[in-house]
């Protein structure tokens, strides 16, 4: 309810104890839990049909409203190669826009939940840092 009506840049979740399997391997630590967990939320909510790779940027804390002070958000970039659809779209609508859109639509004081609105601020940053390639 407290999302109700408000537009988001973001595929949104929590972290669900099937997340941390990998931790129990050697090696693994709390970063291989936020990107299974990020992964696991991206494929629930978003149809991606080709490759998709996803790049974290940081953490997003906010505590000036119900929602922020009680979560914390992990900010990534992700790009697709292909074609992308909101999976459940009985309960949600959503299109792909440009940046120059997001910005204008904020200005005009479209109702972004709040880590959206913030992002969109500084979003020219982040997509234009170049994204590391694993190898």
């Amino acid at each position: 309810n407290r999302l109700h009506d408000k537009l988001s840049i973001g595929v949104g979740g929590h972290i669900n104890p099937q997340d941390d399997g990998m931790l129990a391997e050697v090696g693994r630590s709390a970063r291989h839990l936020l990107e299974n967990a990020a992964r696991r939320e991206i494929e629930e909510e978003i149809d991606a049909q080709g490759s998709w790779s996803s790049h974290p940027i940081g953490l997003i804390n906010d505590d000036s409203n119900s929602v922020g002070a009680v979560h914390v958000g992990l900010l990534q970039i992700v790009t697709v190669e292909g074609t992308v659809k909101i999976r459940e779209e009985d309960v949600l609508e959503g299109q792909l826009v440009s940046l120059e859109e997001l910005k204008a639509r904020r200005a005009e004081g479209a109702n972004f939940e709040t880590w959206s609105s913030m992002v969109i601020e500084t979003l020219d940053d982040f997509v234009s840092r170049p994204v590391p390639v694993a190898t």
